[in-house]
């Protein structure tokens, strides 16, 4: 009885509301709304919804409302995986380059091999042993060739694997690093007390600074100094013609791994000691101000850092990069984000060398299985502004040629392509004094035909015997055979000679 009552005064209440001042169209039927509801019907918005309102949703011409994804945001200038491959499975690439006249990034590995790719395709150009015993420690590009750096010795070879000099070091060297200077000059050091300056015209050494221990084993240039950093944390600055000290920074108390210079920054990264002889991978880059001399706020980043290179491009951006193949990039000045670290697909190999092209558009990683990885924020990469044209083999001739067969006699030589030379002599082509013309023996005449022969005046005529078929000549004697062999020879030593 309760509810009955209750249910009725709820009715009563309703009808007894007053609409008064209320907009009339609240009310009505919204076709736009329900469009599926009235096909008959043009479909159009309420003009009394408001579209900034309309959060997640996009409309189409006919003002319908449509439901789209959330938009990610690509980062300008982002960096990803371009291309990879295996140079030799199972060997370290311990040192990767990009060549700086042309479109060609160079590796090196444990056992002494140099490679190079062309393009992003990293199509394979050249291939050739640099050293025999030692692991490549670093690739320097030159204008007419390639360096290689081992332990005990620098040597320079063409693009195409020519040697054009083999210079071995002092006995006891341990060279890490070399740096080009002016004047086609260059810094070599390493773990000892001295750092080479050597002259690449005359292929010889022509200073020796001492240093001290535990040597260098990274060098930087500026336009003010020269860095040398070594494995006890400490980053050298020396005056850049005499190789004076003007200043040091003691980075870290454990080891230095890696450092770069931009502008009026040096950015750092390395070991602290923990005790115990402990090392322990710093994730506080050291950032110094060269202008005060004096180190800034550290830079704490989400990876442990191993490698670091500056990417100036429209900021100072820093790359640092981990041996598990973990990337971050972030200012250095900055707060590193965790959302701008990315991951080098090494397949649980670790990170053994890595370099940044000329252009800031490409960056090489280097690890331990051997593979090489490109990376680059563009999918058509340059790795120099302005490289001139690389060189490639003609194809071989040899292949598209038909197998002939050399044991049968009558095979015309004429088969042989032999190419136009006008200008250069044949392998065949000897003087006179080292060559004796040997023509072919005419066959003897038939005895018969020399019995029935009649002679008039200096002519000679007699009736065919028919002992021998037409155009047919037998082979009278072995020394005919040998000397149509000797020909065919020789002709093959012309032929390979020219391709």
């Amino acid at each position: 009885m309760n509810e009955l009552a209750c249910d009725r005064f709820l009715m009563s209440a309703a009808l007894m509301m007053n609409f008064d001042g209320l907009d009339p169209g609240m009310g009505e039927y919204a076709p736009a709304l329900h469009g599926s509801l009235e096909p008959g019907m043009e479909p159009s918005m309420d003009p009394r919804l408001n579209p900034v309102l309309l959060q997640g949703v996009e409309l189409n011409p006919d003002g319908l409302t449509v439901a789209v994804a959330e938009s990610v945001h690509m980062m300008e200038g982002m960096f990803s995986e371009l291309h990879s491959v295996h140079a030799e499975v199972g060997v370290p690439v311990t040192a990767t380059h990009f060549d700086l006249q042309e479109e060609l990034l160079w590796m090196g590995n444990h056992r002494g091999h140099g490679m190079s790719f062309f393009g992003p395709t990293m199509v394979r150009y050249s291939s050739f042993q640099a050293n025999s015993t030692d692991d490549i420690r670093q690739i320097q590009s030159m204008e007419t060739g390639v360096l290689f750096l081992s332990k005990s010795n620098l040597k320079c070879q063409t693009r195409g694997g020519l040697v054009m000099f083999d210079y071995l070091m002092e006995e006891g060297a341990d060279m890490h690093s070399l740096l080009m200077t002016e004047n086609n000059t260059m810094l070599m050091g390493g773990l000892q007390n001295y750092v080479l300056e050597f002259d690449l015209n005359t292929v010889q050494q022509t200073q020796k600074f001492t240093v001290e221990a535990p040597g260098v084993a990274i060098m930087r240039q500026s336009n003010r100094f020269l860095f040398c950093g070594n494995t006890s944390g400490k980053v050298s600055l020396c005056d850049l013609r005499t190789f004076k000290l003007e200043h040091e920074f003691d980075a870290f108390s454990g080891s230095l791994s890696d450092f770069d210079v931009h502008g009026n920054l040096l950015a750092a990264c390395g070991f602290s000691s923990r005790g115990m002889n402990e090392l322990a991978c710093d994730r506080f880059l050291m950032v110094f101000d060269l202008r005060m001399m004096r180190a800034v706020t550290p830079l704490q980043v989400h990876v442990d850092p191993f490698f670091l290179r500056f990417i100036p491009t429209y900021t100072s951006r820093l790359a640092i990069i981990s041996q598990t193949g973990q990337c971050q990039f972030c200012e250095p000045t900055g707060l590193a984000n965790l959302a701008d670290v990315f991951h080098v697909n090494t397949v649980g190999q670790l990170l053994m060398s890595f370099d940044v092209s000329s252009s800031k558009q490409a960056l090489a990683f280097g690890d331990s299985g051997g593979g090489v990885h490109l990376w680059s924020d563009a999918p058509e990469v340059s790795y120099n502004g302005y490289s001139r044209e690389t060189e490639f083999a003609l194809p071989c001739l040899v292949d598209s040629l038909p197998q002939l067969d050399w044991s049968h006699d009558l095979l015309p030589l004429s088969l042989i392509p032999m190419p136009f030379t006008s200008s250069e002599p044949l392998l065949s082509d000897w003087v006179t004094t080292q060559a004796t013309p040997s023509p072919r023996r005419a066959p003897p005449v038939d005895p018969e035909i020399l019995r029935t022969m009649k002679t008039v005046g200096f002519i000679g005529y007699a009736p065919n015997p028919r002992t021998r078929p037409r155009n047919q000549v037998r082979q009278s004697s072995t020394n005919s055979v040998s000397q149509i062999q000797c020909l065919r020879k020789s002709w093959v030593l012309n032929y390979a000679w020219l391709v």
